[in-house]
């Protein structure tokens, strides 16, 4: 009887441990919820489309799942699922979708498990419309010849930028860079040049209005500053090392060893001293933060799905990933542009104006 009695505690204890282990784990991951966000809109072939979907009923402060439709692109589109945007605890989510071929999307329903969590995801049916027609004179008006790329002269702009001495050697080798591309008429390239180094090189925001006259030059319309991050190294990070630095820099100046040394007793205005000083610095860094948005702006946020900076040759743009697909848009000489996804010697561009196609690989110049 004894024995029983031990036995039944046992299992008592052990099953309230799995229940309270049980509780906490639903406490810490909550039970996350899927559901689409409205009907979705019917795409034209050559379009992009946009989906959004929802997760709600996650913990506080508990993870939010990511990649739920990674690896599940149907074979007729190229899908792309963008990070979650969190608010009043529902995180929101982006899906962009490109279609390859002239019928329906269909998304089917799945199971999507990642570790705690495990969330049944609602397919859906996006209907694929035929492309609209646009006009082919409507491409022309605003292009750079090509007979007048290829034969006539195009002169490089002039440049006389006030530049500090200690970015003059920097300053003076791009310039030559971009010039002896350009003399070999290689113009892209040497857009390309110029926007690579107004991004990363310490002289970038001398070369903005040198790459401004080039793209007058070739005849370009509406386009957008680089955003600067030298050394690869976005500017707010700098600015926190910044703030760090002077802050570590003010601790020591009021509570380092020379006042210890000097037997200085830390009054109540030396503490205000210091805050004083905390609050500058502070300030000043956000200054820097707010006006780091004015020394560019072409973060790949401002683009409706992530990808690459590249320019273009001049090309055209096509609704589907082949010659034999309808024109869809078509770009000039050194056109700005984000890649966004690749299907064989095809990327899909898009320009700052709003066109986008298809557009063969060589004509894409990354940097």
């Amino acid at each position: 009887m004894e024995r029983r009695r031990r036995a039944l505690r046992f299992g008592l204890l052990i099953l309230l441990i799995f229940l309270s282990g049980s509780f906490m784990l639903n406490a810490q991951i909550g039970e996350p919820r899927f559901h689409w966000v409205g009907s979705p809109t019917p795409i034209h072939m050559g379009e992009r489309g946009e989906l959004i979907f929802e997760i709600t009923g996650l913990a506080s402060g508990a993870p939010p799942p990511i990649g739920i439709f990674s690896g599940r692109a149907p074979s007729n589109a190229i899908l792309n699922e963008g990070p979650p945007a969190e608010e009043n605890g529902v995180y929101r989510y982006t899906l962009t979708l490109i279609p390859l071929e002239e019928r329906n999307i269909v998304l089917a329903p799945f199971t999507f498990a990642d570790g705690p969590f495990s969330i049944a995801v609602l397919g859906l049916n996006v209907q694929i419309r035929p492309p609209i027609e646009i006009e082919q004179d409507s491409f022309d008006d605003a292009l750079v010849s090509e007979d007048f790329l290829s034969s006539g002269y195009l002169a490089f702009p002039a440049y006389d930028e006030d530049v500090p001495t200690i970015l003059r050697g920097e300053y003076e080798r791009i310039i030559a860079a971009v010039n002896s591309l350009w003399e070999e008429r290689l113009f892209a390239e040497a857009l390309a040049e110029l926007r690579r180094n107004e991004r990363d090189s310490l002289a970038g925001p001398h070369l903005v209005s040198l790459r401004r006259e080039v793209e007058q030059t070739l005849g370009l319309g509406f386009t957008e500053n680089e955003k600067w991050r030298p050394f690869g190294i976005p500017l707010i990070t700098y600015v926190f090392l910044l703030i760090a630095a002077l802050s570590t820099g003010a601790f020591f100046f009021v509570f380092g060893p020379r006042q210890a040394a000097r037997r200085k007793v830390i009054s109540l205005g030396n503490r205000k001293g210091y805050l004083a000083i905390v609050i500058s610095v502070l300030l000043v860094g956000l200054t820097f933060i707010l006006l780091e948005e004015g020394l560019g702006n072409l973060p790949v946020g401002r683009f409706r799905s992530p990808g690459k900076p590249a320019v273009l040759r001049r090309t055209e743009g096509y609704r589907v990933p082949d010659f034999r697909g309808v024109v869809n848009n078509r770009f000039d000489e050194g056109q700005p542009v984000i890649v966004i996804d690749h299907r064989y010697d095809w990327f899909y561009a898009e320009a700052p104006d709003g066109r986008s196609g298809w557009v063969p690989s060589e004509a894409v110049i990354t940097y």
